[in-house]
């Protein structure tokens, strides 16, 4: 009961709310008399983001058999959203972009923070702000900044768990755009973690003193500049030698 209304006649008040917060279309009714006019029996059902719900029994006022239909919506509602979960943002980092978005996309005013500074012993932050008529706390942060975010954390937390499906798809699109920013590793990009496969060619005599006589960067750069030019030469004459060799066995075939 608020404000001395009983429950029963609140129920279409709170689908509505349901709907303004979930950026959703405002509820459809339709009613019927099943009875006669001196004694009417009234059903009615209520259409809500494409889906149909009807009350559970018959009325002498149409009134009443719709607050019964919002209540059987209502009913149907809170369990789906209880069974899908509702999400925890953990970083608040994109809170207040995410809020202002959502505000954009369903015509609401942007919220307007107030913040608190503690004192030179406690320098911490908290903010506060009012949105869409309703009033929302953050929690202690160091900074200004971050205290601001909680505070719209805080905000997004309830539609979430009002059943929004318009926050969830800015959230979903928010995070998606961000994964890099956030740990997530492009495939298409990043290969650090494919293996690469070559094909040896099975070594001869002579590619194996080839090889060997081939020194390593670092060796090359610790020997000095007489060392490298000595080594040049050698190699030259290696090179060489494989080519001669290889004349003579084609000569022989």
């Amino acid at each position: 009961m608020t404000k001395g209304i009983p429950e029963k006649y609140l129920y279409k008040n709170r689908l509505q709310e349901y709907t303004q917060k979930a950026g959703l279309p405002l509820p459809t009714y339709r009613s019927k008399n099943e009875g006669f006019p001196h004694a009417p029996k009234f059903w009615a059902q209520v259409e809500v983001n494409g889906k149909t719900y009807a009350s559970t029994g018959r009325f002498t006022h149409v009134k009443e058999a719709e607050q019964d239909a919002a209540r059987t919506a209502l009913e149907h509602i809170t369990q789906i959203v209880k069974n899908a979960g509702i999400p925890t943002i953990q970083d608040p980092i994109y809170c207040k972009s995410i809020l202002n978005e959502y505000c954009a996309k369903i015509n609401l005013k942007k919220p307007e923070y107030t913040t608190a500074f503690g004192n030179e012993k406690h320098p911490v932050f908290i903010s506060s702000m009012v949105f869409n008529g309703e009033s929302y706390k953050g929690e202690v942060a160091r900074s200004k900044k971050m205290a601001e975010q909680l505070a719209a954390r805080a905000a997004i937390q309830s539609l979430l768990e009002s059943g929004s499906e318009v926050i969830r798809q800015i959230i979903n699109s928010k995070f998606n755009i961000h994964k890099p920013a956030l740990g997530f590793k492009d495939l298409g990009t990043d290969r650090s973690n494919l293996q690469i496969v070559v094909k040896a060619d099975v070594p001869t005599e002579t590619s194996k003193k080839t090889v060997a006589a081939f020194p390593s960067t670092s060796e090359m750069k610790s020997a000095g500049p007489h060392a490298n030019s000595s080594r040049e030469n050698k190699r030259k004459r290696l090179i060489e030698d494989s080519s001669q060799q290889k004349k003579r066995v084609h000569k022989q075939f």
